[in-house]
């Protein structure tokens, strides 16, 4: 079922802000892990706190929007 009021193309999407900071926070996240792995480091959970934290973020955002996260 769809919804049939428009929106202006002006408007602000709510949650957008919030999916970014999620989508940086996983991007961040695995890059440094993977560094870390990469380098013969001990990766820390931290980068799986950072990981988890982003995804919860994005689905924030996703809350806030009213739209359902595409995930193709």
């Amino acid at each position: 079922m769809s919804d049939n009021r428009a929106l202006p193309e002006d408007a602000p999407r709510k949650g957008a802000a919030i999916k970014l900071f999620g989508v940086a926070f996983i991007f961040v996240g695995v890059l440094d892990s993977m560094l870390s792995w990469r380098g013969g480091f001990q990766v820390d959970g931290v980068y799986a706190l950072m990981i988890a934290f982003g995804f919860f973020l994005v689905a924030l955002g996703a809350i806030r929007g009213g739209r359902a996260v595409k995930w193709h």
